[in-house]
Protein backbone atom coordinates (compact mmCIF):
# COMPACT_ATOMS: atom_id res chain seq x y z
CA UNK A 1 0.00 0.00 0.00
CA UNK A 2 1.47 3.70 -0.63
CA UNK A 3 2.20 5.51 2.68
CA UNK A 4 0.81 8.63 3.38
CA UNK A 5 3.37 10.85 4.92
CA UNK A 6 2.96 13.67 7.81
CA UNK A 7 3.97 16.79 6.09
CA UNK A 8 7.77 17.80 6.99
CA UNK A 9 8.25 21.15 5.83
CA UNK A 10 12.28 21.45 6.17
CA UNK A 11 12.51 17.39 4.74
CA UNK A 12 12.54 18.35 0.85
CA UNK A 13 12.74 21.87 1.24
CA UNK A 14 13.96 22.14 -2.86
CA UNK A 15 11.40 19.74 -4.30
CA UNK A 16 8.74 22.06 -2.48
CA UNK A 17 10.31 25.28 -3.81
CA UNK A 18 10.34 23.83 -7.34
CA UNK A 19 6.78 22.26 -7.25
CA UNK A 20 5.07 25.50 -5.98
CA UNK A 21 6.83 27.90 -8.54
CA UNK A 22 6.06 25.83 -11.02
CA UNK A 23 2.96 25.73 -13.61
CA UNK A 24 2.19 22.12 -15.42
CA UNK A 25 0.52 22.04 -19.30
CA UNK A 26 -2.17 20.05 -19.49
CA UNK A 27 -0.40 16.18 -19.94
CA UNK A 28 2.69 17.58 -18.62
CA UNK A 29 4.56 15.58 -15.22
CA UNK A 30 3.14 14.03 -13.08
CA UNK A 31 0.08 16.55 -12.18
CA UNK A 32 -0.49 17.00 -15.95
CA UNK A 33 -0.70 13.84 -16.53
CA UNK A 34 -3.71 13.03 -14.00
CA UNK A 35 -5.17 16.17 -15.38
CA UNK A 36 -5.47 14.56 -18.82
CA UNK A 37 -6.10 11.18 -17.82
CA UNK A 38 -8.57 11.72 -15.25
CA UNK A 39 -7.40 9.41 -13.07
CA UNK A 40 -5.01 7.93 -10.40
CA UNK A 41 -0.99 8.07 -12.54
CA UNK A 42 1.73 6.35 -10.30
CA UNK A 43 5.29 6.41 -11.23
CA UNK A 44 6.93 3.47 -8.97
CA UNK A 45 10.44 4.36 -9.83
CA UNK A 46 10.76 8.48 -11.01
CA UNK A 47 13.98 8.14 -12.49
CA UNK A 48 12.85 5.61 -14.87
CA UNK A 49 10.05 8.32 -15.77
CA UNK A 50 9.84 9.88 -19.43
CA UNK A 51 7.55 12.76 -18.18
CA UNK A 52 8.97 14.20 -15.15
CA UNK A 53 10.26 17.70 -15.15
CA UNK A 54 11.23 17.89 -11.60
CA UNK A 55 13.40 14.61 -11.90
CA UNK A 56 16.88 16.62 -10.73
CA UNK A 57 15.77 17.95 -7.82
CA UNK A 58 13.19 15.01 -6.60
CA UNK A 59 16.78 12.79 -7.14
CA UNK A 60 18.43 15.25 -5.10
CA UNK A 61 16.49 14.84 -2.32
CA UNK A 62 16.34 10.89 -2.91
CA UNK A 63 12.54 11.00 -3.56
CA UNK A 64 11.59 7.64 -5.58
CA UNK A 65 8.46 7.28 -6.14
CA UNK A 66 5.40 9.84 -7.14
CA UNK A 67 1.42 9.22 -7.55
CA UNK A 68 -0.65 11.95 -8.76
CA UNK A 69 -5.41 11.68 -8.65
CA UNK A 70 -7.37 14.34 -9.65
CA UNK A 71 -9.63 16.45 -7.62
CA UNK A 72 -13.24 15.98 -9.87
CA UNK A 73 -16.95 16.47 -10.62
CA UNK A 74 -18.15 14.98 -13.53
CA UNK A 75 -15.29 15.34 -16.28
CA UNK A 76 -14.46 18.40 -14.97
CA UNK A 77 -11.17 18.57 -13.41
CA UNK A 78 -10.80 21.34 -9.98
CA UNK A 79 -7.38 20.29 -9.08
CA UNK A 80 -4.80 17.63 -8.51
CA UNK A 81 -3.29 16.16 -5.19
CA UNK A 82 0.40 14.63 -5.76
CA UNK A 83 2.08 12.48 -3.25
CA UNK A 84 5.88 11.48 -2.89
CA UNK A 85 7.96 8.57 -1.32
CA UNK A 86 11.77 8.52 -0.59
CA UNK A 87 11.11 4.77 -1.06
CA UNK A 88 9.86 3.07 -3.90
CA UNK A 89 6.33 1.53 -3.42
CA UNK A 90 3.39 -0.39 -5.81
CA UNK A 91 0.07 0.97 -5.79
CA UNK A 92 -2.69 -1.70 -4.84
CA UNK A 93 -5.74 -1.63 -6.96
CA UNK A 94 -7.37 -1.40 -4.05
CA UNK A 95 -5.90 1.98 -3.21
CA UNK A 96 -6.13 3.14 -6.22
CA UNK A 97 -9.74 2.46 -6.48
CA UNK A 98 -9.68 4.49 -3.25
CA UNK A 99 -7.85 7.38 -4.57
CA UNK A 100 -10.14 7.33 -7.14
CA UNK A 101 -13.17 7.49 -4.94
CA UNK A 102 -11.24 10.36 -2.57
CA UNK A 103 -10.66 12.42 -5.63
CA UNK A 104 -14.72 12.50 -6.46
CA UNK A 105 -15.88 13.40 -3.20
CA UNK A 106 -13.06 16.08 -2.19
CA UNK A 107 -14.21 17.57 -5.89
CA UNK A 108 -17.80 17.27 -4.71
CA UNK A 109 -16.99 19.14 -1.44
CA UNK A 110 -15.05 22.25 -3.46
CA UNK A 111 -17.51 22.69 -6.04
CA UNK A 112 -19.96 23.43 -3.16
CA UNK A 113 -17.45 25.35 -1.24
CA UNK A 114 -16.82 27.51 -4.26
CA UNK A 115 -20.13 27.76 -5.15
CA UNK A 116 -20.85 29.06 -1.51
CA UNK A 117 -18.23 31.61 -1.63
CA UNK A 118 -19.59 33.07 -5.09
CA UNK A 119 -23.40 32.98 -3.55
CA UNK A 120 -21.79 34.85 -0.57
CA UNK A 121 -20.06 37.59 -2.58
CA UNK A 122 -22.98 38.06 -4.47
CA UNK A 123 -24.87 38.63 -1.71
CA UNK A 124 -22.44 40.92 -0.03
CA UNK A 125 -22.26 43.09 -3.43
CA UNK A 126 -26.28 43.44 -3.71
CA UNK A 127 -26.12 44.64 0.14
CA UNK A 128 -23.83 46.90 -0.64
CA UNK A 129 -25.62 48.80 -3.47
CA UNK A 130 -29.09 48.05 -1.86
CA UNK A 131 -27.68 50.19 1.48
CA UNK A 132 -26.66 52.71 -1.05
CA UNK A 133 -29.77 53.04 -3.11
CA UNK A 134 -32.18 55.69 -2.87
CA UNK A 135 -35.10 53.65 -3.87
CA UNK A 136 -36.66 51.27 -1.11
CA UNK A 137 -35.55 47.59 -1.63
CA UNK A 138 -37.24 44.74 -0.39
CA UNK A 139 -36.28 40.35 -0.43
CA UNK A 140 -39.12 38.38 0.72
CA UNK A 141 -39.18 34.49 0.81
CA UNK A 142 -42.26 32.16 -0.18
CA UNK A 143 -44.53 33.35 2.36
CA UNK A 144 -43.86 36.89 1.35
CA UNK A 145 -41.88 37.35 4.96
CA UNK A 146 -39.61 40.67 4.66
CA UNK A 147 -36.13 39.18 4.62
CA UNK A 148 -34.50 42.20 3.82
CA UNK A 149 -35.35 46.00 3.80
CA UNK A 150 -32.77 48.46 2.85
CA UNK A 151 -32.45 51.82 4.95
CA UNK A 152 -34.27 53.80 2.24
CA UNK A 153 -37.65 52.06 3.11
CA UNK A 154 -38.09 54.55 6.04
CA UNK A 155 -38.07 57.21 3.89
CA UNK A 156 -40.61 56.29 1.59
CA UNK A 157 -42.74 53.96 3.73
CA UNK A 158 -42.47 55.71 7.19
CA UNK A 159 -41.13 52.19 8.99
CA UNK A 160 -37.92 51.89 9.60
CA UNK A 161 -35.95 48.54 7.99
CA UNK A 162 -35.47 46.38 11.26
CA UNK A 163 -39.11 46.89 12.23
CA UNK A 164 -40.47 46.10 8.56
CA UNK A 165 -37.53 42.81 8.69
CA UNK A 166 -39.82 39.43 9.96
CA UNK A 167 -43.36 40.85 8.86
CA UNK A 168 -45.51 40.62 5.24
CA UNK A 169 -44.56 42.77 2.65
CA UNK A 170 -48.31 43.16 2.46
CA UNK A 171 -47.67 45.97 5.37
CA UNK A 172 -46.41 49.01 2.89
CA UNK A 173 -48.86 48.12 0.17
CA UNK A 174 -52.40 49.77 -0.08
CA UNK A 175 -55.10 47.62 0.70
CA UNK A 176 -56.53 47.17 -2.32
CA UNK A 177 -53.35 45.78 -4.12
CA UNK A 178 -52.81 43.90 -1.09
CA UNK A 179 -54.60 40.81 -2.23
CA UNK A 180 -53.38 41.23 -6.19
CA UNK A 181 -49.90 40.86 -5.09
CA UNK A 182 -50.74 37.48 -2.97
CA UNK A 183 -52.89 36.07 -6.01
CA UNK A 184 -49.61 36.90 -7.70
CA UNK A 185 -47.22 34.92 -5.80
CA UNK A 186 -49.50 32.39 -5.28
CA UNK A 187 -49.72 31.57 -9.14
CA UNK A 188 -45.87 31.98 -9.12
CA UNK A 189 -45.22 29.20 -6.19
CA UNK A 190 -47.66 27.11 -8.62
CA UNK A 191 -45.86 27.45 -11.61
CA UNK A 192 -43.41 24.28 -12.64
CA UNK A 193 -40.94 26.54 -14.30
CA UNK A 194 -40.34 29.96 -12.70
CA UNK A 195 -38.11 31.90 -15.11
CA UNK A 196 -36.54 34.84 -13.59
CA UNK A 197 -39.17 37.88 -13.71
CA UNK A 198 -39.66 41.35 -11.94
CA UNK A 199 -43.34 42.96 -11.58
CA UNK A 200 -43.76 46.37 -10.53
CA UNK A 201 -46.41 47.56 -8.19
CA UNK A 202 -46.97 51.10 -7.83
CA UNK A 203 -47.59 51.50 -3.87
CA UNK A 204 -48.63 55.07 -2.42
CA UNK A 205 -45.76 56.36 -0.19
CA UNK A 206 -45.88 58.07 2.78
CA UNK A 207 -44.68 61.43 3.18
Amino acid sequence: MFGLLKPTPDRFPDFQTVSRARHFAFGQGLPGSAWQSRTVVHYPELSLAQNFPRLSVAASEHLRTGVAFPLYVGKRVLGIIEMFNAEPRDLAPATQEFLVALGGQIGVFLERFYAGRTLQAADAQFVLLAEAASLAIFTIDDQSNILFANPAVEKVFGHKAEELIGGKLTVVMPEYLRHVHEHVLARYLGTAYRPPACTRTDTKSRS
